[in-house]
């Protein structure tokens, strides 16, 4: 096993990860898909805001991570996320639960509630 080491080092993880899950033009296009990396990615995040908490010593605070993570304000993300789907052959052929699992994963690490994903959903043309 290895440690993360404070702040910097978080920050460092986090904008590779989401350079792996976001990048418009992925070498490996299971990567933005994987349950292990969305895990990873969810904790990773989860780290920053509570090391954010109850210190000036980070350029963001929790509450503004908080608000970060929303995805519904995630326009970019969003975006790759919807061309990721219009490119899984699968998609139309998943139950609505495997795509909700598949969204998930995605979306990750973003936050989002049920009015949400639905909404989204509906919007995907596939």
């Amino acid at each position: 096993m290895f440690a993360i080491d404070g702040y910097q080092e978080l920050m460092v993880l986090h904008r590779a990860l989401m350079e792996a899950k976001f990048s418009e033009s992925l070498n490996d296009t299971a990567i933005g898909g994987s349950p292990i990396l969305a895990e990873i990615s969810n904790r990773v995040v989860d780290a920053l805001i509570q090391e954010s908490s109850g210190t000036d010593s980070t350029a963001y605070s929790a509450e503004s991570w908080r608000r970060w993570r929303t995805a519904a304000s995630r326009v970019l993300e969003l975006e790759v996320i919807r061309d990721r789907i219009q490119n899984t052959n699968k998609w139309p052929e998943w139950s609505q639960d495997e795509q909700r699992y598949y969204l998930s994963i995605l979306l990750s690490p973003f936050e989002y509630d049920e009015d949400f994903l639905t909404s989204f959903m509906e919007s995907l043309q596939c």
